[in-house]
């Protein structure tokens, strides 16, 4: 295929795919951060270079990833997934917790291969689901998000007070990430409902957002700017990673004028909840962390006083 063939395919290319990578669903902004690739390797298999159900759009990554690499059952049949062809439910699920499990053998090659369980990749799955619930959040009235953040830890309070003999370590595991969970969509929730809530937020989130301090554009643009900068706000809040507090604690200051709490001792709990879901409960130095039922009593604690301090804060806005 020469060059400039190349260049007319991939935007078409590129809009039946949502502009996304067909692999881990990684949002591809412009045609230069995505690659067109061949499902079946055009160096095996040269007759289907030129073929349109053989190329696939892809992110750099996982166009290095893929590469040559092309498994084949024992009959000779691809155990990887074709994006193109087959449906990755139809071989994949996607855990509550961003882990994609394999429901079949070219599944769990697939994620092998792609490395789909990355931990960039299951933070952003998380923030996904996310996205998801709050994406009409304001259908969710901004005295609603408090009350579903506590009755989601009383359910975990509830569930911590089960026993379930030889799945302990695991139930124990999955309460403690769930508390950082239910914390992260909260701190999502009521940031997006209030800014969307009054223009005076929106206004002041746009103007001290670190993340636009560097945008520049043409005054013959400033309409079009003014238009899309509700829908961009909306993107930059979703994309914001609600459990890197530091930065929360920035945009929440500078966006409402508030005092946000102290967050030490939750921000403790952030950082072995990464250790439970991205290495399997170990710490760096190789050590198990012990999660139990005390430990889960305390992380609750924490959220809700951290939370209830927040919202101390927010409720004094005008």
């Amino acid at each position: 295929m020469n060059r400039i063939d190349f260049r007319k395919l991939k935007p078409e290319l590129l809009e039946k795919v949502n502009n996304k990578c067909v692999y881990c669903g990684v949002k591809l902004y412009e045609p230069m951060m995505a690659n067109i690739a061949h499902f079946y390797p055009k160096s095996i298999y040269p007759n289907l270079a030129l073929d349109m159900n053989n190329m696939l759009i892809l992110c750099p990554v996982c166009h290095m990833k893929k590469s040559n690499n092309f498994p084949l059952d024992d009959d000779g049949n691809p155990l990887l997934i074709h994006p193109v062809e087959e449906k990755f439910s139809d071989h994949i699920i996607q855990l509550e917790n961003g882990y994609l499990e394999g429901k079949t053998e070219k599944g769990q090659v697939t994620i092998d291969i792609l490395q789909l369980n990355s931990s960039s990749l299951i933070e952003q799955r998380v923030l996904d689901m996310i996205d998801m619930e709050f994406d009409d959040i304001i259908s969710l009235s901004n005295s609603e998000i408090y009350p579903t953040f506590k009755d989601s830890l009383k359910k975990i309070s509830a569930l911590n007070l089960l026993d379930l003999e030889g799945h302990e370590d695991y139930m124990k595991y999955m309460l403690y990430a769930n508390t950082i969970t239910a914390l992260e969509t909260y701190l999502c929730d009521r940031f997006v409902s209030l800014v969307k809530s009054e223009d005076k937020h929106l206004r002041s989130f746009v103007q001290t957002f670190k993340d636009f301090q560097n945008e520049t554009f043409n005054v013959s643009e400033i309409f079009k700017k003014y238009d899309e900068i509700e829908t961009k706000s909306n993107d930059a809040m979703k994309d914001v990673l609600y459990h890197n507090l530091p930065k929360v604690s920035g945009i929440y200051r500078d966006t409402f004028g508030i005092q946000f709490p102290v967050f030490k001792e939750v921000m403790k709990s952030i950082r072995i909840r990464h250790d439970l879901v991205h290495r399997s409960g170990k710490t760096k130095d190789g050590d198990f962390h012990i999660v139990n039922q005390n430990s889960i009593n305390e992380v609750v604690n924490n959220c809700i006083e951290f939370v209830d301090l927040l919202e101390e804060e927010l409720n004094q806005l005008d």
